[in-house]
């Protein structure tokens, strides 16, 4: 039946469009099966009923040679279907007819016609069901003595037909009920499945593809052979000032931003282009079978239309964007090409130049030096660290179960003596991208576990969370580091969760993973903070040795909306990671609304300020207290 005619059924009619191959050859093996069994009953029958031996052998060896025919792997599977649905009424019709018309005898036509339906599919369907209207009209016509054993039926066949066609129609109704309930589930999981695997590689809130479908088509293409492959490039952009946007205006209008730049970079490259959202403010464009003039062209462009100002509901905001180009050697990795366009990028940024290409030569893009307020910025930061000005705030984590706080986050803030307490924003970029990142995490973990070992000694063990950078990740001697500061400071290692972002793997992978399995053989607890956002989420998910997922806030924002994708994302991560073994964090939980979803969804445990904003120390040890957090046992 073609596109054309099913769409035109009704929505109850089913389609016929088949079912998997898997499940037609169960089926099949099954109904062909049942037909033989049937051919020997059928020749046992043949002599109960007086039958000589070889008409017996007869009556069998028709249904038979359909069963033998259904078999036949290499017709086509509907010609199969055919076969082995009218052998199964020819069983019936001799059935009947070795019956003598028997009434109940019919009935199995009435069976036959619901094992045939297993196929769904119009054509032996429809074979079986007109075999039954040949046999009660034509045969009833012809030899009604035959098909009906009662003077009734022998006298008016045609009505005895229309009663038997009334039986053979609840049989196909209710046939046709089952067969379109199954193809609507087929239908639905398919659909489901579909919008998974979509939500799972593009970006929810632009729409774009997302960090692990870019790298993997990038990869796909460096694997081909190099006589086949064109030449490739890859933008990154980063949006400068959207945190002022986002700070300023919400989070509402900072999402405006990201879904028009999103717009403005898909209008602006050439067909076959990929456009991608890599994370925050951060985006890329892959360049395939494009020279140096095509991506100067198109990186032009997209410096241009992102220039244009941003209409945010009545205000006109200008934004600049950082352009980092690299074009992919005949020896790189996919890593190793994204890499080159950051560390361009982060020049661009850096010394304000708008648009820079990735060149090995210049030793200058890998020196990535700081100038002006950024010079005194580090200055202040190597003093803030000498002079302990680093102080941490912690927000708790509470069990959806019962309300109680489980552990807390450390988040670092920097008393200032001039400017006050700075938020992570005003510094946390530049640790990242310095030699100081070691010197701060160190400083970090400390604070920490000084505070655990205090509040161990008011009778609380509190597990608390401290984030890693991708420098320090990258640092072989980082085991070295948490092992002296749990030592010196007297703490559990159990306690001491290490959040990594999906990112922080990206510059090499297999070094991260080896220092992740030795922080762990410590017995430090891991945790993935920001999953979903980042980079291969579900091909590195199985490699890396973690204990707790934390879902992105991104995924809290319209989680409680009806109809939202975000709740279905959510109950797949959570579904996921128990399957897994690992505990699950929902971010960014702001309302009672979302909590209660979370716990409708499995959520273990969850942080936001709805329960608490980060909080001095002095602070949340009243909220310990108000909290009732379990007693621990005896500190050896």
């Amino acid at each position: 039946m073609t596109t054309t005619t099913t769409s035109r059924l009704p929505d109850w009619l089913p389609r016929g469009r088949g079912i998997p191959d898997k499940t037609w050859d169960i089926r099949h093996r099954w109904v062909v099966w049942i037909l033989v069994v049937q051919c020997f009953a059928l020749f046992w029958f043949a002599l109960f009923r007086g039958n000589s031996l070889t008409h017996s052998v007869f009556e069998a060896a028709l249904p038979a040679e359909f069963a033998l025919f259904a078999s036949v792997q290499w017709f086509k599977r509907s010609v199969r279907a055919v076969f082995a649905a009218t052998g199964l009424m020819v069983v019936s019709a001799t059935l009947v007819h070795l019956s003598d018309g028997y009434i109940e005898a019919h009935f199995h036509f009435f069976v036959m016609i619901p094992l045939v339906a297993l196929y769904e599919s119009w054509l032996p369907f429809t074979v079986a069901v007109g075999t039954v209207l040949v046999h009660h009209g034509v045969m009833g016509t012809l030899d009604p003595q035959g098909t009906f054993n009662h003077a009734a039926g022998q006298h008016h066949p045609w009505v005895w037909g229309g009663i038997h066609a009334l039986g053979i129609l609840g049989a196909c109704l209710g046939s046709i009920v089952y067969w379109r309930a199954q193809e609507k589930l087929r239908d639905s999981q398919a659909h489901l499945s579909t919008k998974l695997v979509h939500q799972a590689s593009h970006d929810v809130l632009t729409g774009l593809p997302n960090r692990a479908l870019f790298l993997g088509e990038l990869e796909r293409l460096l694997d081909l052979p190099v006589v086949d492959r064109p030449e490739v490039s890859v933008v990154l952009l980063d949006m400068d000032g959207f945190k002022e946007v986002n700070d300023m205006f919400g989070h509402g209008c900072g999402d405006l931003v990201l879904i028009e730049v999103a717009r403005r970079l898909t209008a602006s490259v050439r067909t076959g282009d990929m456009v991608t959202r890599l994370g925050g403010d951060e985006y890329a464009v892959l360049l395939v079978g494009a020279n140096r003039h095509d991506v100067e062209g198109t990186s032009n462009r997209l410096q241009e239309e992102l220039s244009q100002p941003f209409d945010l509901g009545g205000a006109h905001v200008d934004l600049e964007v950082s352009i980092g180009i690299a074009t992919a050697g005949p020896d790189q990795d996919a890593v190793a090409v994204v890499r080159d366009a950051d560390v361009a990028m982060y020049h661009a940024k850096e010394q304000r130049l708008g648009r820079v290409f990735y060149d090995e030569d210049q030793p200058l893009l890998h020196v990535g030096p700081h100038t002006g307020n950024r010079l005194a910025l580090l200055g202040d930061l190597r003093r803030a660290l000498a002079e302990h000005e680093i102080v941490l705030h912690y927000q708790p984590k509470v069990d959806l179960t019962n309300g109680r706080m489980v552990g807390a986050e450390a988040l670092a803030r920097w008393q200032h003596p001039e400017r006050g307490l700075l938020q992570p924003g005003a510094f946390i970029d530049m640790v990242d991208r310095t030699n100081l990142s070691r010197e701060f995490t160190a400083e970090v973990l400390d604070i920490a576990l000084r505070q655990m070992r205090e509040w161990q000694e008011l009778g609380f063990e509190v597990p608390v969370s401290v984030n890693l950078s991708r420098r320090c990740l990258l640092d072989p001697s980082l085991p070295r580091m948490v092992t002296d500061a749990l030592r010196r400071n007297g703490v559990r290692p159990h306690l001491l969760i290490l959040e990594i972002t999906e990112m922080t793997i990206v510059s090499d992978p297999e070094l991260a993973v080896r220092i992740l399995h030795t922080l762990r053989s410590l017995g430090v607890r891991m945790s993935l903070d920001d999953f979903g956002t980042g980079y291969s989420s579900l091909s590195y998910l199985k490699d890396l040795p973690i204990d707790e997922l934390k879902i992105d806030r991104s995924f809290m924002r319209h989680l409680t909306e009806e109809g939202s994708r975000d709740s279905i994302l959510v109950r797949a991560t959570v579904g996921l990671a128990h399957d897994l073994g690992l505990s699950v964090v929902a971010e960014g939980v702001e309302d009672q609304a979302t909590q209660r979803e979370l716990g409708l969804l499995d959520c273990d445990v969850a942080q936001g300020f709805h329960f608490a904003r980060p909080l001095p120390p002095s602070d949340l040890d009243d909220w310990l207290l108000r909290a009732q957090l379990p007693t621990p046992r005896a500190v050896s």
